[in-house]
């Protein structure tokens, strides 16, 4: 019975520590020395700098528990005004805080870097009609559609084709949605530098069909892989193929795929090409 009532004891005092504390950190939190009084976005993306202030300050607003103030230097939801900005403007990539002279909130807020771009779900009848594309970045995040003042420069110009992992929500514009899965598009990214890097090839496309992926070589070759099982054997038979038909040297090797309509290699050590 002693144990019972001086662990009730206890649980009363934390009880009353942590409301003195609660009632104690929103009295603070409303003093003016410590309120927010200005914000000052420094922004790197084309996102309206005063759509971003904007948001920034209707986070601000409210209370935590209707007790402590969000507009307080001591505590301001950082995370929910990141959320809010990546959610709302899916260009923005980093968003950074300082706090800065007279109490105002720096907000320094960057753009996702442009990888790649997404062109649609299938390429058409010619890989070279672009259409409308939209830049990816590193993980297949689709976040900006390309326009007149933000064409992709040449190293951005590798075009990906298929159906997206994330369909839009409640808007047709493919922005805010994902491509493929994180590792998938990696996986699909380690493929296109090891074909430039290793086997001096031209990947200029990509099209994913189901688990097929489609490489489109500038010399109008078509490379068949399975996603379904790693590259690494489809890879080791396409090296054999370019070095039959091409030698060692790196020119050879270049141009070794010049003329055959596709290379398939989605059938482990069976390799077909035409």
């Amino acid at each position: 019975e002693i144990r019972r009532l001086r662990r009730k004891r206890f649980l009363l005092l934390c009880g009353a520590v942590a409301v003195f504390f609660a009632i104690s950190l929103g009295v603070l939190s409303r003093l003016q020395a410590f309120a927010i009084l200005g914000v000052a976005v420094e922004n790197e993306t084309s996102v309206p700098t005063g759509k971003i202030e904007a948001l920034v300050r209707g986070e601000l607003r409210g209370a935590y528990g209707l007790l402590i103030a969000k507009q307080t230097a001591l505590l301001y939801p950082k995370g929910a005004i990141r959320a809010a900005l990546s959610a709302a403007f899916p260009e923005i990539g980093s968003v950074f805080f300082d706090r800065r002279a007279g109490r105002v909130l720096g907000v320094r807020v960057t753009s996702r870097e442009r990888h790649a771009l997404w062109c649609g779900e299938t390429d058409g009848e010619s890989h070279a009609e672009l259409g409308r594309c939209f830049f990816i970045d590193a993980g297949g995040f689709i976040f900006a559609e390309e326009t007149s003042s933000t064409t992709a420069t040449s190293t951005m110009r590798f075009r990906y084709y298929g159906a997206l992992a994330e369909a839009p929500h409640g808007t047709t514009s493919p922005v805010g949605a994902r491509f493929l899965p994180s590792a998938a598009f990696v996986e699909l990214e380690e493929l296109r530098t090891f074909l430039a890097r290793d086997l001096s090839l031209e990947p200029v496309a990509l099209s994913t069909v189901g688990r097929d992926a489609l490489m489109h070589l500038a010399s109008g070759t078509d490379l068949y892989f399975s996603r379904s099982e790693p590259f690494d054997r489809a890879l080791a038979n396409l090296a054999t193929l370019i070095v039959s038909r091409a030698g060692t040297s790196t020119i050879d090797r270049a141009r070794a795929l010049d003329g055959l309509e596709y290379v398939d290699v989605r059938f482990g050590n069976r390799l077909y090409y035409r």
